[in-house]
């Protein structure tokens, strides 16, 4: 698996704390559940937190079909396909 160096979000030192991450596997993804607040990249590269805010949406006539609700901050709400949350999600090592 590839690891990368990210810095937290909340990290607002002149010289940032690296953190070490890897990319959750399609069965981490697929076991998170409503509450489950996993790592995630944010969109300028850092890494962040989010909130998965409902239940996992799967189709029965495409099984690779999966849509993962997910809430940022107080106002920010998506929905995440497997594939985007597959490069977004990650794990600190």
């Amino acid at each position: 698996m590839t690891t990368l160096t990210v810095f937290a979000q909340s990290d607002r030192k002149v010289t940032p704390t690296p953190v070490t991450v890897r990319p959750m596997t399609r069965d981490e993804v697929m076991a998170l559940g409503h509450g489950s607040r996993p790592a995630v990249i944010l969109n300028n590269g850092r890494l962040g937190a989010v909130k998965v805010n409902g239940a996992l949406r799967t189709w029965k006539r495409d099984a690779n079909r999966v849509e993962i609700p997910v809430k940022y901050g107080m106002y920010e709400c998506a929905t995440l396909s497997l594939d985007e949350a597959m490069r977004r999600f990650v794990v600190v090592i």
